[in-house]
């Protein structure tokens, strides 16, 4: 059920950060929740549409878009810049991919 990912992604959109404190999941789970959440909101803030801010979204430093994710990985998550790298990574390769937990 990917019906998770709709919603988390509408929260980010009204900037609800706090949505996933204190629920008890795996880690993957998590991570995953938190970059949709994150997504949510640059998607609110940015003109660009969505398949073609995923396309741009290139796994690099220097790129501005995963700048913005790792910066709110940062502050509103408390990721370490190694953290945040390997959740993008991970997103980056498959974003809609949900571990078993979720079916």
């Amino acid at each position: 059920m990917h019906y998770q990912i709709d919603v988390v992604f509408i929260l980010g959109m009204l900037d609800a950060f706090g949505v996933l404190t204190g629920i008890q999941m795996s880690e993957k789970r998590l991570r995953k929740l938190m970059l949709h959440l994150v997504l949510g909101s640059i998607m609110k803030h940015t003109d660009v549409p969505s398949d073609i801010f995923l396309m741009d979204l290139e796994v690099k430093d220097s790129n501005p878009l995963y700048q913005t994710f790792a910066r709110i990985l940062e502050q509103k998550f408390g990721l370490t810049a190694s953290e945040c790298q390997s959740a993008i990574h991970a997103f980056w390769a498959y974003p809609f991919e949900l571990d078993e937990e979720f079916h």
